[in-house]
């Protein structure tokens, strides 16, 4: 009976420091030496595609905003009836709804000139689904943009372009 005690005691230890584990945390940080490596326009002798780009893009993304001190709840969040937001976070007690829009050269315009009324739209559309799941109605949220521009042999520059758009539709 003691060694069942014993057992049951060490499990509950260890599932206890298995919650406390931050596993976005971690990612964040092992992500952060990307920041600070110069981008290499190619990999294994051929370009990166536009997907690729734009996966770099979020991952960078995320790793900057998780270090600079907002916690990452889920990434590429779909709605039922369409609709995506690249990434929910909480910055204190907001919910950040955040779009991404990476570049890989800078002309006349900004990444985020990018995030139209069409694009917006769908990214509203994914906020309100997220806020119908969580049944809160006092939670304060806001729209980012994420820009990211990766030049060939570059450091990555990312800005974060806070409260982008309003929500039209929804009375906040």
């Amino acid at each position: 009976m003691k060694k069942l005690h014993v057992l049951l005691t060490k499990t509950k230890v260890a599932l206890d420091r298995w919650r406390k584990f931050d596993l976005r945390r971690w990612w964040a940080v092992k992500m952060a030496p990307r920041l600070h490596k110069p981008f290499e326009g190619s990999h294994c002798g051929r370009a990166w595609t536009s997907e690729e780009i734009g996966k770099i893009g979020e991952d960078l993304a995320a790793a900057w905003l998780a270090i600079n001190g907002r916690k990452i709840l889920k990434r590429n969040h779909k709605a039922a009836h369409g609709g995506e937001v690249d990434i929910v976070c909480r910055e204190l007690d907001a919910l950040c709804f955040v779009e991404v829009k990476t570049r890989t050269k800078v002309g006349w315009h900004r990444p985020a000139d990018a995030v139209n009324q069409e694009k917006q739209k769908l990214i509203q559309r994914g906020a309100r689904d997220w806020l119908k799941h969580l049944r809160r109605t006092d939670v304060g949220w806001r729209y980012d943009i994420m820009e990211v521009v990766l030049e060939d042999g570059q450091l990555p520059r990312l800005n974060c372009v806070v409260d982008a758009f309003k929500d039209s539709s929804a009375n906040r």
